[in-house]
């Protein structure tokens, strides 16, 4: 099935998702059954696998209409099928477009709940987290962890808002480290790049119970956040 950009509402891609411009489609996961079906169909091989190896029904039908979302838009701005994009994954596993199209746009994924978010943006790397805050969450082993001493400063002075700030850091951090291409065993090495050398993050206010934040190379870039079509 084609999405045209008349049906997606994502007129604006093709002229603004520029290196300048860091672009992010708020996706709801609570598809029809028809919508479920087009994004299913859309799927390769491996994304399949992937989704029917989920143990709750609940989770694969977030999965696929998460990847279902970011092949259709995607495909809109690369001005293709849905089911004919390649991924390919880097080495610590972040995925990106095979072929001539690798080197026209760039993009992350980041769903938590039955929210998504689709970072999009041509000429330089971008990595988005998105984290469903909840209540009670066991953080301090992993602040312990991954946090720095300053970071663990700030959660001891937020007070009932410990959880709540832990989730702003922590997707803070994910997003810039999604945006190096860094996975978890990296960071741990320290074999990454400097904390905030030559990165810009930024929070974003999806809705109340959720911390959201979207990570570019360099500073002069405009972000852009708006809904995906009819999902929001």
């Amino acid at each position: 099935m084609r999405y045209g950009p008349e049906t997606l509402r994502l007129s604006a891609l093709p002229s603004t998702a520029s290196a300048a411009v860091v672009e992010v489609w708020r996706v709801k996961l609570r598809p029809t059954a028809d919508r479920l079906a087009c994004a299913w169909q859309s799927l390769d091989e491996r994304e399949r696998a992937r989704a029917d190896a989920f143990r709750f029904e609940a989770d694969r039908v977030r999965y696929v209409a998460a990847h279902g979302a970011l092949r259709r838009l995607l495909a809109t701005c690369l001005d293709l099928e849905p089911e004919a994009l390649r991924f390919v994954q880097g080495a610590a596993g972040k995925p990106g477009l095979d072929g001539d199209s690798a080197t026209r746009l760039e993009f992350n994924l980041s769903h938590s709940g039955d929210r998504g978010l689709i970072a999009i943006c041509r000429g330089g790397p971008v990595g988005v987290d998105l984290e469903q805050i909840r209540p009670g969450f066991d953080y301090a082993g992993i602040a312990d962890r991954y946090f720095s001493s300053e970071e663990n400063a700030r959660l001891r002075r937020a007070g009932l808002c410990t959880v709540r700030e832990f989730f702003r850091l922590w997707t803070r951090k994910e997003a810039q480290w999604k945006a190096c291409g860094l996975g978890l065993a990296a960071v741990e090495e320290e074999t990454g790049p400097a904390a905030s050398a030559g990165w810009t993050v930024r929070e974003l206010a999806i809705a109340p119970d959720y911390a959201a934040a979207v990570c570019a190379s360099g500073s002069h870039w405009a972000l852009h956040c708006m809904p995906f079509g009819e999902d929001d």
